[in-house]
């Protein structure tokens, strides 16, 4: 159509698309409950278009095809996040063909940065079936432009249009004026428009948010007092908590008149089954009563202060009702959270809060104590507390703050009394598992905080010293291991305080404070000191033990520690005689019930059973027969001292013995794995028996010992007689994740020499293993030495038991690359052809399995996988580009896969569908940072693009022009969202 054309009765066709679109969108609206506050429309106005064209030097006889907005109409909504949902609803997508869409937002360093017009312009044509009614019949090969924006920016565009669009040609006069006009236009956009846009949509969202919390509000509390089922209860009580509670006056007033009936809601929930949620794809797991526990606990911890009287009695009642312990678990954070120095609390009312709690522990009775008596003994823990904290928010920070509690009567006197109710309580306990937890709670009581000045060190040792006394005055009542402990922490105190700092130490009172404390902790030293079981206890027991030098040289100089223990040894070795050895069984016994089960602890007492085995070996021999449970773990260790001894038969005579009952198999294996010279027969026997007794662990630690010994001498024997028998035997037993505890890092020797058979029997053993973690990874490069395809098709056969099998989870590629491309990567040869191959079996998500693969093979694609991938895509057919797309999809469209990238586009046809796949490919971006990381990386996607807007091929050239407008318009659309969102935050933080 020419200007000519337009003038004769173009116009008039024009005009009738305008009422055709206009009625079609108010349709659109209707459809999806949107009210737009304006439709208008028109046909471009012939004064108008003979100015445009003149600017554009089109002649008026020339057609006109390059004019996209003869035919225009303009939806207006109040607020720019109606905007952003009536885009999202692509209405416009379901009534048009959409031709392209013109984001119009300023991008900061690109040449719309100073353009501040904001609109979101859809170019669109009537579809075909439209088309085909004769009503619209006239409309074909019509097009018309629909831009959506705001009252506000459409008010700027009106203004702008009528001004600066429409700018005289000044000849004489006004060039500095005119530009003036343009800056102020700017200006009243920047400075009001835009913030005014943003306040619009605070007001719009929050009144939609009153309202529905209104809405929801009498429903939600029935439920929470009603429900008898938990999904109902949790989903009600999210909604009351999210929606319905922050909208009321005073939240926490509400708070207090629901707390009742929180409190029964979490009682109730305990009764209730576990139901399924059902939706409409499946079932999803149901709402427990922990899930509404960890609700109102959450409700409780954020308006615990409003009246703390009432918090802590709650906490008490709920904690006493709890019958699971990670729901006690729950109100003991409450608690904690109740009881702490809460920095904003403390500015305001002091020690307040930890007041209350000390007068409504007063109010419990004895039973109510000794209910709820750790969750107390947690809280008055932070009671004793000399560290203050809290955080400030911000919308893009968080500030931690921490410091010292101010000294005063008031939080003296609360910290006595705290003091004074853990003296009870550990005066009343029953044993020293109750005890503990009451003396890590007094540890607090001398524990210095970050910073602090000369009264708050005075008040921490005289409450050290009364702590310390009470300690010294009770330990010797007090099992091994407590008190073991009690010196530990006694001279972490002794390391903080036996110098005081020199601008402390003149000053008379501190001085005096501090040597009560160290005479304290010293003489609670010498007591422990004064009994010999103890001191022998220490010395076998506890890999932190305080040696005696400890308290005048360096504290924590392990290697001290160690030499004291040599020293000791040969003392204790000669008490321990034929005629004593059942009394250093019971006493061993004695010393691994007091300090339970710690590998840690008993390094020591391990030490010294092998030294007493090498000593006395006949000692040992006894030592080792009819050893108890706990002695058992003690065996390897003899058993070793008795080969050092050279004592080997007998050590050896006892382990056939042992093989041939099925007992002790822990302890030979542990002694077979420390075996300085291999005994093939005894670990193909002890694998055998393991297997025979089902003793799991047992029988993969053997896969450990045979790598460890084949390292050092490679005998064929310790695969075929061990390693694989434990291969077999994890995969008879579906035990997949025996490859987790099979310690051949280091040790992967017997893995690189497997047989074909032989390295699959041992991939088939953990092929069905849900993950493969570095472990497994690790067992797979040091089997694919050699045997590259299988480790390929390890991969297949997971790859086809994902599809065959339905799991909760199973990746079968790992998410990590780890090492696989040290032996992946030099056989592109063969893993390219069976990537295909799953590729032909299942496209489906073949970017997170096949694609995977060759992602973590090649991270950076190598020249040989280049020139594949580029000849398959210069000769394939349609399946093998889309094998190509999926394949590079993993790579996040890092710049390497451009030249390939671009032969698939030589191959495409404009329009073709696959380009889109070719641009979600390259425009895949992994992780971005920051508020603006999506428009940074379309920058970067957009500046590697417009490397081939001069290609000397037509169709790539094509293509890349059109990404980079493309790309542009993300980046306008991400400039957007994310600018508004940013506002909206500081908004919500009350920062604008």
């Amino acid at each position: 159509m020419t200007f000519e054309d337009y003038q004769q009765g173009g116009r008039g066709r024009y005009l009738a698309l305008v009422d055709a679109v206009q009625n079609i969108l108010r349709h659109a609206l209707a459809q999806h409950e949107m009210v737009a506050h304006g439709l208008t429309g028109r046909a471009k106005e012939f004064a108008s278009l003979r100015k445009k064209l003149g600017d554009r030097e089109i002649g008026l006889d020339q057609p006109m095809d390059e004019i996209k907005d003869l035919a225009g109409c303009r939806v207006v909504f109040l607020t720019n996040s109606q905007v952003d949902a009536f885009n999202n609803t692509r209405a416009l997508h379901e009534n048009f063909e959409v031709l392209s869409v013109n984001v119009h937002h300023p991008v900061p360093g690109t040449d719309t940065e100073t353009k501040l017009f904001d609109s979101t312009n859809y170019l669109v044509r009537l579809k075909p079936e439209r088309l085909a009614l004769t009503e619209y019949r006239q409309f074909e090969g019509l097009s018309a432009e629909i831009q959506i924006q705001t009252l506000l920016n459409h008010a700027w565009a009106e203004m702008g249009h009528d001004t600066i669009y429409k700018k005289p040609k000044l000849t004489h006069v006004g060039k500095a004026r005119m530009a003036a006009i343009g800056e102020r236009m700017n200006k009243v956009m920047q400075d009001h428009l835009i913030p005014a846009g943003h306040d619009f949509d605070k007001i719009a969202g929050d009144f939609g948010r009153l309202l529905r919390a209104d809405g929801a509000s009498e429903a939600m509390i029935a439920t929470i007092e009603y429900a008898d089922n938990n999904n109902e209860l949790e989903d009600a009580l999210e909604t009351y908590t999210d929606l319905v509670l922050p909208h009321f006056d005073e939240p926490d007033a509400e708070f207090s008149v629901r707390l009742e009936a929180l409190i029964d809601a979490v009682e109730r929930s305990r009764d209730y089954p576990v139901i399924p949620i059902r939706w409409e794809h499946g079932e999803l797991p149901g709402k427990s009563g922990h899930d509404v526990a960890w609700r109102v606990a959450q409700l409780i911890r954020s308006h615990r202060y409003f009246e703390p009287d009432r918090t802590f009695h709650a906490l008490v009642r709920l904690y006493q009702g709890a019958r699971k312990e990670d729901e006690r678990r729950l109100w003991i954070e409450a608690g904690e959270e109740l009881a702490k120095h809460n920095l904003a609390v403390w500015k305001q009312y002091g020690p307040e809060a930890q007041q209350v709690i000390l007068d409504e522990l007063d109010r419990l009775d004895g039973d109510a104590i000794v209910e709820a008596r750790p969750l107390l003994v947690a809280m008055l823990a932070h009671v004793l507390s000399a560290e203050v904290g809290g955080a400030t928010w911000r919308s893009d920070s968080v500030m931690i703050h921490q410091g010292a509690v101010r000294p005063s009567d008031v939080l003296r006197a609360l910290r006595n009394r705290s003091i004074a109710e853990l003296e009870q309580w550990l005066d009343a306990a029953a044993s020293d598992a109750e005890r503990l937890p009451i003396l890590q709670a007094l540890g607090k009581a001398d524990s210095m905080p970050m910073q602090g000045g000369d009264e708050l060190m005075l008040m921490l040792l005289e409450d050290g010293v009364r702590v310390a006394r009470l300690i010294l005055d009770r330990a010797p009542h007090w099992g091994l291991e407590l008190r073991r402990g009690r010196e530990v922490d006694a001279l972490h105190t002794h390391y903080r305080y036996h110098v005081l700092p020199p601008t402390l130490a003149e000053k008379p009172e501190l001085v005096e404070a501090q040597r009560a404390l160290i005479d304290a902790l010293l003489d609670l030293r010498d007591q422990l000191a004064a009994d010999p079981d103890f001191m022998l206890y220490k010395t076998l027991i506890g890999h932190d033990s305080v040696h005696p030098g400890a308290w005048d040289g360096d504290h924590f100089d392990y290697e001290a520690t160690d030499e004291w223990r040599r020293d000791c040894y040969p003392a204790i070795i000669a008490e321990v005689t034929a005629q004593t050895v059942p009394e250093w069984k019971a006493r061993i016994d004695r010393y691994s019930d007091a300090v339970g089960f710690d590998g840690g602890h008993f390094m020591p007492m391990r030490t010294f059973l092998g030294l007493l085995a090498e000593q006395k070996p006949e000692v040992g021999l006894l030592m080792a027969e009819g050893v108890s449970e706990q002695g058992s773990y003690f065996l390897s260790d003899i058993l070793a001292g008795l080969e050092r001894a050279g004592r080997l038969d007998a050590a050896l005579a006892l382990i056939d013995r042992w093989l041939a009952d099925g007992h002790y198999l822990s302890a030979i294996g542990d002694y077979l794995n420390r075996k300085p010279a291999p005994d093939i027969e005894r670990l193909t026997a002890y694998v055998s028996k393991a297997i025979e007794r089902d003793e799991q662990v047992s029988v993969v630690s053997t896969a450990t010992i045979a790598a460890k010994w084949y390292h050092g001498a490679a005998d064929p024997a310790l695969i075929e007689l061990v390693l694989i028998p434990v291969a077999r035997y994890a995969s008879d037993h579906r035990l997949p994740h025996w490859i987790g505890s099979f310690h051949a890092h280091g040790y992967g020797q017997i893995l690189r020499d497997l047989t074909p058979e032989q390295a699959d029997v041992l991939l088939t053993s953990f092929i069905d293993i849900p993950m493969l973690d570095y472990r497994a990874v690790r067992l797979l490069v040091d089997v694919g030495s050699r045997h590259p395809q299988l480790i390929i098709d390890f991969f297949g056969t997971r790859l086809g038991r994902e599809r065959g099998e339905s799991r909760d989870r199973f990746d079968p590629v790992p998410f990590e690359p780890h090492d696989l491309a040290k032996v992946l990567s030099p056989h592109a040869d063969l893993l390219l052809p069976a990537v295909r191959q799953w590729y032909d079996e299942e496209p489906s998500f073949h970017e997170y399995r096949g694609g995977r693969l060759l992602k973590h093979t090649f991270p950076k694609l190598t020249d040989a996988v280049s020139e594949q991938l580029t000849d398959l895509a210069r000769r394939g057919d349609e399946r093998d580009l889309k094998f190509i797309l999926k394949s590079l999809a993993p790579y996040e469209g890092d710049e390497q896969l451009y030249p390939v990238a671009m032969e698939v586009v030589d191959r495409l046809e404009p329009g073709d569908k696959l380009l889109n796949r070719v641009s979600d490919m390259l425009g895949a971006t992994g992780v971005v940072t920051g508020e603006f990381g999506f428009v940074e990386a379309h920058a970067r996607r957009k500046e590697l693009i417009e490397r081939y807007r001069d290609d000397a091929r037509p169709r790539v050239r094509a293509y890349a022009r059109d990404r980079a407008r493309e790309l542009a318009q993300h980046m306008a659309w991400e400039q957007r969202r994310a600018a508004r969102d940013v506002a909206q935050r500081r908004r919500h933080w009350n920062e604008e």
